[in-house]
């Protein structure tokens, strides 16, 4: 949101505004990929924790 704002108010150019949108998207749907696996193996050291106890 700041990046529009800035945008906006003519701190950053509407050319930089696209590119580093893009850039802070790709940065964020890594992060969220990330976030997915590290979640899946956590399920997965759990599950084998529970065999493991019973």
């Amino acid at each position: 949101m700041m990046l529009y704002s800035d945008m906006k108010e003519g701190i950053v150019s509407k050319e930089d505004y696209v590119e580093l949108h893009a850039a802070y998207g790709k940065r964020l749907r890594n992060a969220e990929e990330s976030i997915r696996a590290i979640q899946k193996e956590m399920d997965s050291e759990l599950e084998k924790a529970d065999k493991a106890n019973t």
